[in-house]
């Protein structure tokens, strides 16, 4: 696939029911957040930074390299999609928290917390 701008990617992951997650070294995590904030079930790797938000039922965490395992996940997440999972209640309210734990609102908070934490008295 070629480089997409930023509202290529959105669109395709607004279009899409499942993000395959399969970077185990991913240090900024942002894909499989964008892809789970756009309403698409995560399966794959957390790599370290994903760890903090990989939670069901939005997100299936896979070993690192546990193939057979990503693929029956695959299967039974598919499954799962095709039996309404996408507008399931606790889906959709993990969908709510993450938009609210990682809000800009508080994206900025935090960095100002940090710039005071690191700023010389």
């Amino acid at each position: 696939m070629e480089n997409q701008s930023e509202q290529g990617v959105a669109k395709v992951l607004s279009q899409s029911s499942i993000f395959l997650s399969f970077c185990d070294q991913e240090g900024c995590p942002l894909p499989p957040l964008e892809a789970a904030l756009s309403g698409n079930l995560v399966i794959g790797y957390t790599g370290q930074g994903a760890k903090e938000y990989f939670f069901q039922p939005n997100f299936q965490e896979i070993q690192n390299g546990d193939l057979q395992s990503f693929v029956r996940a695959v299967s039974q997440g598919v499954a799962e999609v095709e039996d309404g999972l996408l507008a399931r209640n606790d889906f959709l309210a993990g969908i709510d928290a993450l938009r609210v734990r990682y809000c800009p609102e508080n994206e900025l908070r935090h960095l100002l917390d940090f710039v005071k934490a690191v700023q010389p008295s």
